[in-house]
């Protein structure tokens, strides 16, 4: 039976890719324990000791430890996960003490062998990302879920929200259509535990990124009200700004705001939002000249993040001589999506 020592030098990398844990080569990302949404990436895999550490909700630990989290296991229970998944062949401690610097051996052959495209040969598929929609229609799981938060279905069809149905059968038909190389180079495909895994859940959500009817980008989002795994995103590509389509209007007002669902709650209220997702997203410099000669208002959430972001994007706005003003979420809710359930709830 494997002692603790050795429990415990299982390489971390194995140990997340084996959790089905995505993250991008450098173990940087988004973290993915239960419980936590992370908008910023605050998840690191520490190479050097063999551990992980979410810088925003506190959590840390070895490999058992992480095992304990994703997994919802005791102590004990951990330890026995990881003997039947990695007990035939005791680590090399070579292996794992050298993690660091295997890291600076050449990254073509890194990622050759995790079957991982490099990240200059990412790029979104406006095609691949349409037909996934076009083939995801909205269920009336999705559609109760989405008017649980204060959407009507002339927002919900607007904003071409869809479902995805089966993970399994989607992706074998995104194969024979597209090939396995191009679904990885625009980050819908990941290997699994048991094989290629579409990046998308079964029932998620898909939120398209359009711009002139093009799909820019997609976000998943479970359609319900459970804490774990919330979003999903195309692995390791950044994404635009949400709702582009406005800045081809005249509109005199635009909001800019955290998220997706913050921006259809903006829609509900009457006004035009743009969305970036998460507290440190960055706005395009492309985007910048078309908000000049409008009245731009930053909503950040009700949090520290939020109004981080709010006091960075109207400094970088001031720097391209826009001027931006930052407004709290109003009347004392967490953001825009809370005060339209508040307002919903007011009138019913």
């Amino acid at each position: 039976m494997m002692d603790l020592d050795v429990l415990k030098a299982i390489p971390i990398a194995n140990v997340a890719a084996s959790l089905e844990i995505c993250l991008p080569p450098n173990g940087r990302g988004r973290c993915p324990l239960p419980g936590h949404e992370d908008r910023n990436p605050s998840f690191a895999l520490r190479f050097s000791t063999n551990s992980f550490r979410c810088f925003s909700c506190g959590r840390r630990g070895s490999v058992i430890d992480l095992v304990m989290e994703m997994e919802g296991r005791d102590f004990a229970g951990a330890c026995r996960w990881l003997r039947e998944r990695f007990g035939r062949s005791e680590p090399d401690a070579s292996r794992h003490t050298n993690r660091f610097l295997a890291s600076r051996a050449s990254k073509s052959t890194i990622r050759a062998a995790r079957n991982v495209a490099p990240a200059s040969d990412l790029n979104p598929d406006p095609e691949v990302f349409g037909w996934l929609l076009d083939n995801a229609p909205l269920q009336d799981s999705g559609r109760e879920y989405l008017r649980s938060r204060g959407f009507r279905d002339a927002t919900i069809s607007g904003f071409r929200i869809g479902q995805l149905g089966n993970r399994t059968s989607t992706l074998r038909e995104a194969c024979r259509v597209f090939g396995d190389a191009r679904l990885r180079r625009c980050g819908l495909v990941f290997d699994g535990r048991f094989g290629p895994r579409l990046i998308f859940p079964s029932g998620y959500l898909l939120f398209p990124f359009l711009d002139q009817e093009r799909v820019l980008y997609l976000q998943g989002r479970r359609a319900d009200n459970g804490l774990e795994f919330r979003w999903a995103c195309p692995k390791d590509l950044p994404p635009p700004a949400y709702n582009l389509d406005i800045l081809a209007g005249s509109s005199a007002s635009i909001l800019i705001c955290e998220g997706v669902t913050d921006v259809l709650s903006a829609a509900e209220l009457g006004k035009e939002a743009l969305g970036l997702l998460g507290a440190d997203s960055r706005l395009d410099p492309a985007i910048i000249p078309k908000l000049r000669q409008r009245n731009v208002i930053v909503i950040g959430d009700a949090d520290k993040a939020g109004e981080r972001f709010s006091r960075a994007l109207v400094n970088l706005l001031g720097s391209y001589g826009v001027t931006a003003i930052s407004r709290p979420p109003p009347s004392g809710a967490s953001d825009l999506n809370a005060y339209l359930q508040i307002r919903r709830g007011e009138t019913t």
